[in-house]
């Protein structure tokens, strides 16, 4: 189970089945990670937080009726305080929440990037953290031989391409050096015996053969551990020599693939390979835009230390006096020290997917992360991560826990969807903001003025009317531009900043709308509930223009489709305003002409008022929502 055969053959011997198994097991511990969408907590704490403040201002308005000697029918009140607590949610949420997330989606399809679980895109835009490892990503992972060095490099090429020829191996080492020295090897009178594939704790692979009736092992992998296969003797000067000549590929940052073989109980040290793996073309655009959205990309890899170091280098992602971790140091921490480290460093080296695993728990503490794996090794870091990535060709159990699917490989892609997951989030925070703000204003206005009047200044219809109208440019925001430097850093999302701004804004609203009692109070009541209609819903859509930015509203132009949205709302209001019967059903008197330079200062007072006061927010929280 979990195991696929892709050539030779093997003889297995049962000791542990189901559960049991090392495959069982990370099935096991795969299943008791829970996962729960980021986003989804931040929105079920604001849920509660609003709750609790409409609960508090109707008992407010209940209270304070009964001190008055109820001058407000008990019935009429509740009926009033019920509309003016569902007018206060953001009900059409989950409506925009859909839109915005399947426009997201269909927009990283056609990039490459196929979503299958459809919050993680607001799950994208909430990363801090991207690890991922290198080889593949990073770079193109389609290797260029530099050289070989080794006492008899005929011999050499024969051994190192003895399975690229006899089982098909065709690794990036194996066709990197078939296609520099372009030779056609024969192999007569050679038998394979057994195939052990790459070990990635060995860090080798063993290739068994019978050549002129004679035994011979051949062993291929990472130069430390053939070297310490070979050797016993570590003083030997062969071995020094080799390992010294190891030590400086290694830190001109080039792959090394070490060569042995053993025959009769004699092994033999061939030499060694380097190999360049160059960078993608995409890799220094992904990381400067990574930087431009202040996201960190942390590297872990099973690469060593020098090659890995010098690849980082040469994005510009470490200086040079960064220490890279490596994953025989960290296994020897505890996970306190390790939190300082991976909070601290940015390339991992020579890592074990358990490692991955650990790095991953601890910087969760504090952080979002994406996680980018392919193995079956992998699946419990994908299934504790944030965002699990994975490209289409990984293991089934990996893609199965995959949050995005690529279709390539490319850290480009993987940049370019958080992005896409900020400006998704940035939208629908425009969204909260815009509604927030205005039935904050509607609910802190209205219910003050009840406080104080024997009638309540707008009717539960009307207060369902202004909603319903101030929620139409939810269409436009959906696909709404989003400035660079709105999403520079994560969204903050979190429950008391988006309360805060939406009780900021709200008061300046409420002010306004209380200001509009107060200059018509002494008109019929109708009229003033006329008034005070009108302005709570021109004050909604205005406010559109104000939220969709955090710099001055002129520094950001809308697209033209969202003032189409916003005046086709204006004609609605003045229609159910001016225009018999709708206004009759609603319970509205016409707006004399007269009043209409009040009402135009008055929408100018709110809008000033609204950018001063947002932007003395944006400049305290940056990187709130």
């Amino acid at each position: 189970m979990g195991t696929t055969v892709v050539q030779g053959y093997l003889e297995g011997i049962v000791f542990a089945v189901g559960k049991n198994s090392y495959f069982g097991s990370i099935a096991k511990s795969t299943l008791e990670i829970p996962k729960e969408t980021a986003f989804k907590k931040i929105m079920d704490n604001f849920a509660k937080v609003l709750s609790y403040f409409a609960i508090f201002l109707i008992l407010i308005l209940i209270i304070t009726n009964q001190i008055k000697g109820g001058v407000i029918s008990l019935n009429e009140l509740l009926i009033f305080s019920i509309v003016l607590a569902v007018a206060i949610v953001p009900e059409m949420m989950p409506l925009m929440t859909v839109l915005s997330l399947s426009i997201a989606s269909l927009d990283l399809a056609k990039k490459g990037a196929i979503v299958k679980r459809l919050s993680a895109i607001e799950d994208l835009g909430t990363i801090e953290i991207l690890c991922t490892d290198k080889t593949g990503t990073i770079t193109q992972n389609k290797l260029e031989l530099i050289g070989i060095k080794s006492k008899n490099e005929s011999d050499f090429v024969y051994y190192f391409l003895i399975d690229y020829y006899l089982l098909e191996n065709n690794n990036p080492y194996n066709l990197a050096i078939s296609a520099k020295l372009n030779q056609n090897i024969k192999y007569e009178n050679v038998k394979t015996l057994n195939f052990e594939p790459f070990d990635p704790i060995k860090r080798s692979e063993i290739i068994n053969i019978l050549k002129d009736n004679q035994n011979i092992k051949v062993i291929k992998g990472s130069p430390e551990n053939v070297l310490n296969y070979v050797y016993e003797n570590k003083e030997l000067d062969d071995y020094k020599n080799w390992l010294k000549i190891f030590e400086e590929e290694d830190k001109k940052g080039l792959r090394t693939l070490a060569l042995a073989i053993e025959s009769n109980n004699k092994k033999e040290f061939l030499g060694l390979a380097s190999f360049k793996d160059p960078l993608k073309e995409t890799a220094k655009e992904a990381i400067d835009l990574a930087k431009k959205l202040n996201l960190k990309i942390k590297i872990l890899t099973g690469d060593s230390p020098y090659v890995s170091k010098n690849v980082a280098l040469e994005l510009g992602l470490i200086k040079e006096d960064e220490e890279i971790i490596t994953g025989d140091f960290i296994r020897n921490i505890e996970d306190k020290k390790l939190q300082e480290i991976a909070e601290k460093y940015t390339v991992f080296a020579r890592m074990l997917p358990e490692d991955k695993e650990r790095i991953l728990k601890v910087l969760q503490k504090n952080n979002f992360v994406g996680f980018l794996g392919e193995g079956i090794n992998d699946s419990p870091g994908l299934k504790i991560a944030n965002v699990a990535i994975v490209v289409d060709t990984a293991s089934d159990i990996a893609k199965e826990l995959s949050d995005i699917l690529l279709k390539e490989k490319d850290l480009k892609l993987i940049v370019e969807s958080i992005k896409k997951g900020r400006e998704t989030l940035e939208n629908l925070g425009k969204y909260v903001k815009h509604t927030m703000s205005d039935n904050f204003g509607n609910l802190t206005a209205v219910s003050i003025l009840t406080m104080f009047l024997n009638y309540i200044p707008l009717t539960p219809i009307q207060i369902l009317l202004t909603n319903f109208l101030t929620d139409i440019p939810i269409v436009a925001i959906a696909k709404d531009k989003v400035d660079v430097e709105d999403i520079k850093y994560r969204v903050d999302f979190s429950p008391f900043v988006l309360f805060s701004l939406s009780l900021i804004l709200g008061i300046v609203a409420g002010f306004i709308n209380i200001l509009t009692y107060l200059i018509f109070k002494n008109y019929e009541v109708d009229y003033i509930r006329s008034m005070i209609f009108f302005v709570t819903t021109m004050t909604g859509l205005l406010v559109y223009f104000s939220i969709r930015t955090k710099k001055i509203f002129i520094k950001s132009k809308p697209s033209p489709f969202s003032f189409i949205i916003v005046l086709l709302s204006v004609i609605l209001t003045v229609i159910f305003l001016q225009v018999y019967p709708l206004n009759k059903i609603f319970g509205l008197k016409p707006i004399y002409k007269s009043h209409t330079l009040y009402i135009l200062l008055l929408l100018a007072a709110f809008f000033i008022f609204t950018e001063i006061f947002k932007l003395i927010f944006y400049k305290i929280k940056p990187d709130a929502i």
